[in-house]
């Protein structure tokens, strides 16, 4: 089969857009705010949002010994919140890995906000400071685009975007697209549908959007107070400490005396 990439039409609703020149400086186009690149994998609204994050750490570390509690956290929301909220159903599926600086960030920040060690574990102040984390803000998105999606609360262009499980469909779930392609898993075709219907058929019936956001986001928060470290608590010995280690030092006027270096843990 042949593949002509002139016939291949990037498109936003029903308006076909156009590439602007070669060679240019910049390998995206700004739209509402959201940075979108040809291959669509978001490269540089991830590194966009890493950037404002960054910058605005430096400003909660500034503050964290001067202002208390409830100013750093509004400063949080006002800083650090909006850039990893908005547009994230778009962005925020994509492979973890290209995640992990924003996921690291933010728990910088929040450190910074609660004023923590920089090894603090971040899920039990993710739990006192009322915040999300990256993957479950990601999750709520969705799942407060699909709740408006199936109590048809969305714009007509969304018609007939999913389909039914069932009919009736009791379940309130949808069918699970079969992708040809890994890569294509986490689009939305693919991945709202699932993510929708992992949740309790409680959830789904509830009707006020505002009610069903905080009921999801209440299950989030009470899944990080149950946090458990599981890490071993690691040592660190360097060479000459373990020599003295396997060879301990005897004293010459007392042959019961044996001196072993001192080493720390690292958590």
């Amino acid at each position: 089969m042949h593949f002509d990439p002139e016939n291949c039409k990037l498109k936003i609703g029903n308006e076909i857009l156009e590439r602007i020149g070669t060679n240019c400086t910049n390998k995206y186009f700004k739209f509402v705010g959201l940075k979108i690149d040809e291959f669509l994998n978001w490269d540089y609204q991830i590194e966009h949002v890493s950037n404002k994050i960054a910058s605005s750490i430096f400003a909660l570390n500034q503050i964290k010994n001067i202002l208390p509690l409830n100013i750093r956290l509004l400063v949080y929301n006002a800083l650090v919140r909006p850039h990893i909220e908005y547009g994230i159903i778009t962005w925020g599926g994509v492979k973890n890995a290209k995640l992990q600086k924003i996921k690291s960030l933010q728990k910088r920040a929040i450190r910074a906000v609660n004023n923590s060690s920089f090894k603090a574990h971040s899920d039990p102040i993710f739990f006192r400071l009322e915040l999300l984390n990256l993957d479950d803000t990601y999750k709520l998105g969705v799942l407060s685009f699909m709740h408006k999606y199936f109590y048809e609360n969305l714009p007509a262009s969304f018609q007939d975007m999913f389909n039914s499980l069932a009919e009736p469909n009791r379940t309130k779930s949808y069918k699970l697209e079969r992708v040809l392609f890994k890569t294509l898993e986490s689009f939305p075709s693919a991945l709202f549908p699932k993510i929708w219907n992992s949740i309790e058929l409680e959830l789904k019936e509830t009707k006020s959007a505002k009610s069903f956001k905080r009921k999801v986001a209440k299950i989030y928060l009470d899944s990080y107070a149950n946090y458990i470290c599981k890490k071993k608590t690691v040592y660190h010995v360097d060479k000459l400490s373990l020599y003295y280690l396997l060879h301990p030092v005897v004293h010459k006027h007392d042959s019961n005396n044996l001196c072993y270096p001192l080493f720390q843990p690292l958590r």
